[in-house]
């Protein structure tokens, strides 16, 4: 036999012998074991170098271990077979067992006495509550009805488990001792340094809320003064291109009751709402924002997650806290961004909070414009007094049908036409170095039906394929030490012109996000419901 077919043999048996080790085979693997031994004497026999005789006695020893072991965890194992007289013996065991068990535990039942006290729960007392130097007749209570255990009156904290001294009405003592009585009004008891603390920091909103600075809805206010409310959002009408017939609507809505509050009122009071529908991207966030930048109004951007709460009750107060607000802080403009989420059709399947969010705002926006049919109102509070509340929406036919006629107006903000395409270029590409010879009449024709994001998404990527080229020519890698180490040269390098190419690139990239038929939805609705 050959030496390599020996060692592959040797490999073999030593592997099939401990794979049987592990299954608990142990009879198996040592018949293998055996093959394997006699396989190393046979080859120890035949080789006739000294070294090689050694090196195969060394192997034939650690068999021989393996085997020894193996021998032994088969013995070990024989000792768990159950031959008759071990079953009987175990079973002999478990019985005594578990007779010393049932003695043990009716040992422990009869040391429990009987109390009449807890009749109804078989007379055993399953817990330790009462003391035993107050003794309470069962006569005195009903047994179906708890009430608290009689105490000493000296007694304080805890005692055995119950608490003494217990006040139920000690919640509301501990507020009206800050200044609030138990339904959280402020009763105007001032408090020295303390109350100067609490009011320290506090909005004007906050202490006219809350006098003394502290009340159960303080952090809802904080939260909407500090993530809603926005004193000028600092956009001008400048900055939207082209919409000049929405924004005339606009103005005349939205602006001119604060130019002239004595001429609207009455019959002629500022609409309740303004609604603003039409594609995505056409700017109807923008044209909030720059009306309240123009008339100088207090700005509230709200969301649907706005009034998102997990605690019941919580949603409506938001929106009660938020028009209260928006009255203090008039004049003021509240803008609700996706109005479609909040107020949906209602049906039978809706769930019961986002129904009373709907509900309150309905409420609301009834109320906002109420004192401006007072014919006694100076100027100065006719101004004081004027809410304007904005709705934005993509999907306009989702809305609910009371919440649609709050929104007394309705502006329609198309996609942009060629000329407001073109200004879009233009003001998206300011501050990019664009190539002279680009021919913006060819992008202006070949981006129709696009938005105005689609426009500016447009831009962006042709000013980003610059970038890539230049990377290509050095490989398709950005080398980190150059830029760290010589930033004005990369930014030199990547500065580099717009060019035809690019635009034109990006155009087959990014296509129009608003369908033709989408389109003719929204001219079906303007036709339907809208006043412009």
């Amino acid at each position: 036999m050959s030496k390599s077919q020996t060692i592959l043999d040797l490999s073999e048996c030593i592997k099939l012998a401990r794979e049987l080790d592990i299954l608990g085979d142990y009879e198996k693997a040592l018949s293998k074991y055996q093959t394997a031994l006699n396989l190393v004497t046979q080859r120890k026999s035949e080789v006739s170098d000294s070294s090689l005789k050694e090196n195969w006695g060394q192997v034939e020893t650690l068999i021989n271990n393996e085997i020894k072991m193996t021998q032994e965890a088969l013995k070990f194992a024989q000792t768990f077979q159950n031959n008759d007289e071990t079953r009987l013996e175990r079973a002999k065991q478990e019985e005594i067992r578990n007779q010393n068990l049932m003695r043990n535990n009716q040992e422990q039942k009869n040391e429990i006495q009987y109390d009449p006290k807890w009749e109804r729960f078989g007379g055993m007392r399953p817990f330790e509550i009462w003391e035993k130097d107050e003794p309470e007749d069962p006569k005195e209570r009903d047994p179906d009805v708890w009430s608290p255990p009689k105490v000493k009156p000296n007694n304080r904290g805890f005692n055995r488990g119950r608490l003494v001294n217990y006040d139920p009405n000690a919640a509301a003592k501990a507020q009206a001792g800050k200044g609030q009585n138990p339904k959280g009004k402020d009763t105007g008891k001032k408090g020295g340094k303390e109350e100067e603390d609490r009011k320290k920091g506090k909005s004007a909103f906050y202490l006219h809320y809350y006098p003394n600075g502290e009340g159960p809805d303080g952090e809802l206010i904080e939260m909407i003064e500090r993530e809603v409310m926005e004193r000028s959002p600092n956009v001008k009408f400048d900055d939207i291109a082209e919409l000049e017939e929405a924004k005339i609507t606009l103005k005349e809505a939205v602006l001119l009751p604060l130019l002239m509050p004595d001429f609207f009122r009455g019959v002629r009071r500022p609409w309740k709402g303004v609604l603003l529908y039409g594609p995505p991207g056409t700017g109807k966030t923008l044209l909030a924002k720059a009306l309240a930048t123009q008339g100088k109004t207090t700005f509230f951007s709200v969301s649907p997650t706005t009034f998102a709460s997990k605690w019941k009750g919580e949603s409506e107060k938001l929106v009660r806290i938020l028009f209260e607000m928006a009255r203090f802080y008039a004049p003021s403009t509240v803008f609700i961004d996706e109005v479609d989420a909040l107020g949906q059709k209602r049906g039978d399947g809706d769930n019961e909070a986002s129904r009373k969010v709907l509900a309150e705002m309905l409420v609301q926006m009834d109320g906002v414009s109420g004192k401006l049919d007072q014919e006694d109102l100076s100027v100065e509070e006719l101004k004081k007094n004027i809410v304007m509340v904005m709705g934005a929406t993509n999907l306009p036919w989702d809305l609910d049908e009371a919440l649609r006629r709050r929104f007394e107006k309705k502006v329609y903000i198309p996609l942009p036409n060629s000329v407001g395409r073109r200004e879009m270029f233009r003001i998206n590409t300011k501050g990019l170095e664009v190539a002279k010879n680009i021919d913006w009449d060819r992008l202006v024709l070949k981006t129709e039906g696009y938005s105005g994001a689609d426009i500016a998404n447009i831009c962006r990527e042709a000013s980003l394929i610059t970038m890539r080229e230049i990377l290509k020519r050095t490989g398709g890698r950005i080398d980190f030490t150059l830029i760290r180490d010589h930033p004005s040269f990369v930014m030199k390098q990547l500065q580099a012109p717009v060019t035809q190419s690019n635009f034109d690139e990006a155009v087959k990239y990014i296509p129009s996000s608003v369908s033709q038929s989408e389109v003719k939805k929204y001219e079906q609705f303007r036709d339907e419901y809208s006043n412009k």
